[in-house]
């Protein structure tokens, strides 16, 4: 599978919304080969019906994540609950303050633009990882 940006969302109470499309590839020894759909249009054994079918259940798909309600441990990026009387633990942020916070130095990039998309990759992996997607 393959993540591809779509869109990055700061609203006006400054929550971040970022949405990302899913693609699914081929395998080319760790890379990515061809997208899933030229594979099966290519593959002389399967039937119409079947490339069809196999397309649908592999077609790309949309999922988006927010900032908003989410605290995190700024340390790690980590989502964090809160106890059983709704505390969070403590130093926890919301997670949009600790995007908001970063600063220009420490992003890879000369351009505005190469940090934009630094952060925007940065954003994806951690969505990733916290299992968002």
């Amino acid at each position: 599978m393959k993540m591809v940006h779509e869109a990055l969302v700061i609203e006006h109470d400054l929550e971040l919304s970022q949405t990302v499309r899913i693609e699914y590839w081929t395998d080319d020894n760790g890379a990515f080969g061809v997208p899933i759909a030229e594979y099966f249009d290519a593959n002389e054994t399967l039937s119409t019906e079947q490339k069809a079918r196999s397309k649908a259940q592999y077609s790309p798909f949309t999922r988006t994540a927010s900032t908003r309600g989410y605290m995190i441990n700024p340390a790690t990026g980590d989502i964090v609950q809160p106890d059983e009387a709704g505390n969070y633990p403590e130093g926890s942020v919301p997670e949009r303050m600790a995007w908001l916070s970063v600063l220009a130095e420490n992003v890879p990039g000369d351009a505005l633009s190469d940090k934009v998309i630094a952060l925007i990759v940065q954003s994806m992996g951690t969505m990733a990882a916290n299992k968002r997607l």
